[in-house]
């Protein structure tokens, strides 16, 4: 493992990008798997601007890490999230995007199989929030 330190939010937020731009470029099928909040969210808007001005991702793979219990559209939920700082605004979509069911009746069904996405496909790069 590599610590990166930097000098404040946006200067993370870029090197953060910069990372997956790298991983994309060296592996244009990669597996990227992202969290949201607040703090991913200029890296969000980085990736974004990445892609729209001619960043391949149409081999890739998005993953999430989570997802609340609830509603897929509820106001905090991961997909509402994702949807809005990323899906929504890229021209090009990814190979493929996978989400846990927020609203699935058996979560125990859902969790398994989640867990076959995620053994079909391993994380190349992976975002976490601390």
């Amino acid at each position: 493992m590599e610590i990166i330190r930097v000098k404040n939010y946006d200067a993370m937020s870029i090197r953060l990008n910069e990372l997956f731009v790298r991983q994309l470029e060296r592996k244009p099928d990669s597996v990227l798997s992202f969290t949201t909040g607040r703090t991913p969210q200029l890296m969000a808007e980085l990736f974004v601007d990445a892609v729209n001005n001619g960043l391949d991702i149409s081999g890739a793979v998005i993953m999430n890490l989570d997802e609340y219990v609830g509603k897929r559209d509820g106001k905090y939920s991961v997909s509402t999230w994702m949807n809005e700082h990323i899906y929504k605004r890229l021209m090009t979509m990814p190979k493929a995007v996978y989400m846990f069911d927020a609203e699935a009746s058996d979560k125990e069904a859902e969790l398994l199989r989640y867990k076959e996405i995620m053994r079909a496909n391993p994380r190349d790069i992976l975002m976490l929030g601390l």
